[in-house]
């Protein structure tokens, strides 16, 4: 039997009527392709095919760096201006545009949890960005060159940025400061790329080497040979047992403990600047002038995945993964610079001047039945799914079973049992984070970064440990949470209500006497800004309140424990009258 093809082109297309500069795959689904050009304009194409699916314009100079939301719901996009912008796919609109650079941007990532961006710029800056308060948090500045390429680490508590200057730099988020810099590298490092599981970092160079490090003690743990180029892409099989290097008209795959090549496949993508990997396929892409190419890799012709008769045990083996090394974990012991860390915070840095606006972008859809299948049918999807496991556990067995064959029943308990670990495990995942930024100092943090996942049961578990802890309660964040306790308050699920409303009476007991007397005090003389700060933020508390008065006014009617809930809240209520 003829052995299978290993790799071959895909397509090759005119992507802009100008010439492309960047290219960013769908790392999810490997579906999805984006790609910006010298026309100012941001194109989403479907890959494989030559149509363009939404075009999105308003920025004011050329497209240096592009890149998808992890989930493939987002676009990022930064211009030569340094200015960026950020859309929603599946509303097929501006979200923010974000300005500060003093120079264009070379590359781009998300935050794996929440609404965090980070950008690496030819002002050799990288910015974390909070893209719902369309503001810059904070400015990482040490590089000496161009920030070619940045990842934000699995947990979410690390950036390592690649520079023209021949260094990686891992900062630490919560610190706002430089862990260390990794520096032997003899040129240019052109791309980095976390381990998926392990605290391992590649880094892939101009000097056409790829370094591995171990993040716990910050050493170098192998090196490739010089590859026949520079190394121009690179990527961690999703199990981890293995990396793909892409360089000019090459494919290699690695492991490194110790550093070993499994394979070599010539490509003709000549230097691809992206890769994918979806199932047992890589999609790499690649551009020239006005087109862009893909290409498929088939990796069950590959080694260490195929091309030989290993079985999964033995690749794990081979591929000289390590049993040792810690994996990314909140829990892990905090570094140094971790100890003593710091609230993010607004930069205090000045915007840069920019034409670029959210009113001038616009979002063309120009393929509406692939669009609406490729960035709005996969929230329909995954609904469904969701609902079919919920549904099946509202129903009676009986009802059930007496029209689905045995195997279809199971079918069905595994959907229910598979959304609902899914559900599980984010809410975990999410808790972490929360608890990694509480336990270094960071209350206030840790409550936005729990609003900020938008996970209502998250919400509650930590409103739950607040209301345990009532000497933590202050104005500040009386001010962040009562608005979110009143949507607590309007939930379906009447442990929610429970738990919101008795952090309501909390705030009452012990800030609502602070409350009234702050805005019932005659003016002071003078300026005094804490004294102004202090009653705007009781204003807000006080409006906040009144709000959740009028809600629960409509509902005291209520019946059950809900009622007695309600009563003792208004009765509260009538003390800041």
């Amino acid at each position: 039997m003829a052995n299978p093809k290993r790799a071959w082109k895909l397509q090759e297309f005119t992507a802009h009527g100008a010439d492309v500069k960047c290219v960013g795959l769908g790392h999810k689904s490997g579906r999805v392709m984006v790609t910006g050009g010298d026309d100012r304009k941001v194109n989403l194409w479907s890959v494989g095919k030559p149509h363009c699916i939404m075009s999105l314009t308003g920025h004011t100079t050329s497209i240096e760096a592009v890149r998808f939301g992890h989930a493939e719901e987002m676009v990022i996009a930064g211009s030569l201006s340094g200015a960026l912008k950020v859309w929603d796919l599946e509303q097929a609109k501006i979200l923010r545009t974000l300005t500060g650079h003093k120079a264009g941007i070379k590359s781009l990532d998300f935050h794996p949890y929440g609404d965090y961006a980070a950008s690496g710029s030819m002002d050799c800056n990288v910015k974390l960005w909070d893209i719902r308060r369309k503001g810059c948090i904070y400015t990482y500045k040490s590089h000496t060159g161009c920030v070619n390429c940045l990842r934000f680490s699995p947990d979410g508590r690390w950036i390592a940025s690649a520079g023209e200057d021949d260094v990686v730099k891992l900062w630490d988020l919560t610190a706002g400061k430089l862990l260390t810099d990794l520096k032997l590298h003899k040129g240019p490092v052109n791309v980095v790329e976390f381990h998926p599981h392990e605290l391992l970092l590649a880094s892939g160079s101009s000097d056409r080497t790829i370094k591995f490090w171990d993040l716990e003690t910050f050493q170098l743990v192998s090196s490739t040979e010089g590859d026949s180029t520079g190394i121009r892409s690179i990527a961690f099989h999703p199990d981890g047992m293995c990396l793909y290097s892409g360089s000019h008209d090459m494919l290699k795959v690695y492991g490194w403990e110790p550093v070993h090549c499994f394979d070599a496949v010539s490509i003709g993508w000549s230097d691809v600047c992206d890769m994918s990997i979806s199932n047992t396929q890589m999609i790499g892409a690649s551009f020239y002038k006005t087109n862009v190419s893909s290409f498929v890799v088939n990796l069950e012709s590959v080694r260490p995945l195929g091309g030989s008769q290993a079985t999964n045990s033995n690749r794990r083996e081979s591929s000289g993964l390590s049993n040792s090394r810690k994996i990314f974990v909140t829990e892990r012991p905090p570094t140094q610079s971790t100890k003593q860390a710091s609230e993010p915070k607004q930069s205090d840095e000045p915007a840069e001047k920019t034409e670029e606006g959210e009113d001038a972008s616009a979002a063309d859809i120009q393929n509406p039945a692939e669009y609406r299948e490729l960035f709005q049918g996969n929230i329909r999807q995954a609904c469904s799914v969701t609902l079919q496991g919920v549904g099946f556990f509202q129903k009676q067995p009986e009802q059930v079973t007496g029209t689905l064959s045995e195997n279809e029943v199971l079918d069905f308990i595994a959907n229910g049992h598979n959304a609902m670990m899914t559900v599980m495990s984010n809410r975990s995942r999410n808790l972490q984070i929360v608890r990694a930024m509480w336990t270094s100092g960071n209350l206030k943090t840790a409550i936005d970064s729990a609003i900020s996942m938008n996970d209502p049961a998250v919400l509650v578990d930590v409103v739950n440990i607040l209301n345990l802890k009532t000497s933590l309660w202050n104005l500040d964040l009386c001010t962040i949470l009562l608005p979110k306790l009143k949507e607590l308050m309007s939930s379906k699920y009447e442990c929610y209500v429970v738990t919101a409303g008795q952090a309501i009476k909390l705030v009452i007991r012990n800030m609502g006497q602070t409350i009234k007397t702050n805005l019932t005090a005659p003016p002071g003389i003078g300026v005094d800004i804490s004294r102004e700060e202090r009653n705007k933020k009781c204003s807000r508390c006080h409006t906040a309140l009144m709000d959740i008065r009028s809600m629960i006014e409509k509902r005291r009617d209520a019946a059950g424990k809900l009622a007695s809930l309600y009563k003792e809240i208004l009765l509260l209520m009538s003390t800041l009258d």
